[in-house]
This record gives structure tokens, C-alpha cells and sequence, in this order.
């Protein structure tokens, strides 16, 4: 991610977010980095997994950036959609939330928002998590870990699997 047009009075601003934005992107230890499951081979053997970080580390790393920071909520009611399962077809109900990340450092603020779903799984606290690692990834948090691609593990009968080796950041 490259630190966005920043169009200000003082030369100490522009290297006031330069060393935010350094913060920001830079990779975190393979220990803080977590694994789900994106999507099973037909045999159920084998699985796409997705690397991702979590809140804690997420909010460790604006903790370092920013003087103060803080996240606004706002939910989002986007009607209902079709969706096709096993089942048939089921109507969804669209819901989330908005996360806007607010950070300020020697008193200047920044700040970025996305939305995420609310999850299956404890749906108010999955949303409003996924809402704010989005959020953490608009300001570059992180954002490296998309560019892994497709990666492939082998899987028990319990979806267990040992997590791939990250490459050097």
C-alpha cells in the first residue's frame, strides 16, 4: 500500500504519515499470523486455507501508530438476497456493520472505513470483528496477506492441518 496523496501546509506532516504508514504495513511475526479454511477438495482431504490477523494483533498494531485511535460503528440493513443451498433456495437476510477507523498522531487524523457480514457464528461479534480487521486493512494493516494466493494443506477428518510456511516479508 502506498501512503495516499497527501496534500498538506508542513514537511513535518507528510513524514509524520510516512512513519505511520511504516508501522501500518509492516509484517507481522508468523506467530501472530491465523489460518481458516477457505474451501475443501470433493475428497474432503485437502483444503484451501487463508491467512488472516487477528483483532488483538490489529489493535497492538494501532496502539504503535497512533497516539489515540478509535473505531465507529455503524450497522447496515441491506434487505434480503436468494441464496442457493443444498437445500434449495433460502432467503438471507444482508446484515453488518461499517467500521471507520479513526487514528491521530501528533494531531493530525486519518482515517478508513469497510463493512463486513455478520457471521453465522455469534453473528453480532463476528460482524462487527470482520468490519474492523476490514477496516485495519484499509489502512494497510496486514494487506500483504492477499497477495499469498491459493494455498493448499492436506486435512483429518476434522479439517485439522498444519499451517504453511510464510514466505520472508
Amino acid at each position: 500500500m502506498t501512503a495516499p496523496t497527501v496534500v498538506l501546509g508542513e514537511e513535518g506532516e507528510v513524514k509524520v504519515w510516512s512513519k505511520v504508514y511504516e508501522i501500518l504495513k509492516r509484517p507481522f511475526p508468523s506467530k501472530d499470523i491465523q489460518w481458516r479454511i477457505g474451501r475443501k477438495n470433493k475428497n474432503g482431504d485437502k483444503a484451501i486455507v487463508l491467512a488472516y490477523v487477528d483483532a488483538r494483533a490489529i489493535q497492538d498494531r494501532l496502539d504503535e501508530a497512533f497516539d489515540t485511535w478509535e473505531p465507529e460503528y455503524t450497522p447496515v440493513d441491506m434487505g434480503t438476497m436468494e441464496v442457493e443451498t443444498r437445500n434449495g433456495t433460502e432467503i438471507k437476510h444482508v446484515k453488518g456493520f461499517l467500521c471507520k477507523i479513526i487514528g491521530c498522531k501528533d494531531g493530525l487524523t486519518i482515517s478508513r472505513q469497510d463493512g463486513g457480514d455478520c457471521t453465522d457464528f455469534e453473528p453480532f461479534k463476528g460482524g462487527l470483528s470482520s468490519a474492523f480487521k476490514r477496516a485495519g486493512a484499509a489502512l494497510g494493516i496486514g494487506r500483504y496477506l492477499y497477495d499469498l494466493g491459493e494455498t493448499w494443506v492436506e486435512i483429518d477428518k476434522f479439517s485439522n492441518f498444519d499451517p504453511p510456511q510464510l514466505p520472508d516479508w
